[in-house]
């Protein structure tokens, strides 16, 4: 915060002005380097620019390269929220002792500060509530990943019990599925997910490319066995068949 020069003369009627204010005690006249910080500017720049700390820059507080680090994180956003509505709430005589050095420049507008008041209040509700929603979200994307792994499971040991049948009965491979006997509810909530090409059937329990599992039927005298070669998956993510 900007403070006059120690016996620095008042622009206005040349007295002396003393160092650690800035208004001039004889003609009441602020010094000229001293900058007014406005309650309303702060609290506008804490509500849309408190990620970056623009309103601890505006009021010369060293803090502001901290929000400067984290602005990559909530954290500062949620803060210039709260202090938004901090400024707001502050009396003007609190205001002006604390940041203007007691120096009075006139009442800030009241409906300006309701205006900010009544933003600032719903952005804090909304941050807390997209806060609270985040964790359930996060919650029930992990329990669908889930519940398509186990459907992509359970569809590829229903197609693997289905080929082996078709291979003791027929001595040869199927080509597509329509050729074998499914069960279409167990099949078609997975379909997306996997590929049969002449016997072999290729799996993506994780929903990527990059974590295809690979069913290749393996005949030996009257049993079938399935060499899945070495999947990059845990074994709870593999059907029984390669396990």
């Amino acid at each position: 915060m900007f403070k006059p020069a120690q016996n620095a003369p008042c622009p206005t009627c040349n007295s002396q002005l003393p160092a650690q204010d800035g208004r001039c005690p004889e003609c009441q006249g602020i010094a000229e380097l001293f900058v007014y910080k406005s309650r309303v500017a702060a609290a506008t720049l804490a509500l849309f620019g408190g990620m970056f700390g623009l309103h601890r820059f505006y009021l010369r507080q060293w803090r502001a390269f901290f929000y400067l680090l984290l602005c990559w994180t909530p954290l500062p956003w949620l803060a210039g929220i709260i202090e938004s509505v901090i400024f707001l709430a502050t009396s003007q005589k609190s205001w002006n002792a604390r940041y203007n050095h007691g120096i009075w420049a006139g009442r800030e507008s009241g409906k300006t500060l309701a205006i900010f008041m009544a933003i600032g209040i719903g952005l804090l509700i909304f941050a807390i509530s997209l806060v609270s929603w985040l964790p359930f979200d996060m919650a029930n994307r992990f329990m669908a990943a889930q519940q398509q792994q186990q459907q992509v499971i359970l569809a590829g040991e229903h197609i693997a019990e289905a080929t082996e049948q078709y291979l003791k009965t027929h001595q040869q491979r199927p080509d597509t599925l329509s050729q074998l006997q499914l069960n279409e509810d167990i099949i078609s909530p997975a379909k997306a997910f996997i590929r049969f090409e002449r016997g072999n059937i290729y799996l993506m329990p994780a929903g990527a490319k990059t974590s295809e599992v690979s069913m290749v039927p393996v005949v030996l005298k009257d049993e079938v066995l399935w060499d899945c070669g070495t999947p990059a998956l845990p074994k709870a993510m593999l059907p029984r068949q390669c396990r």
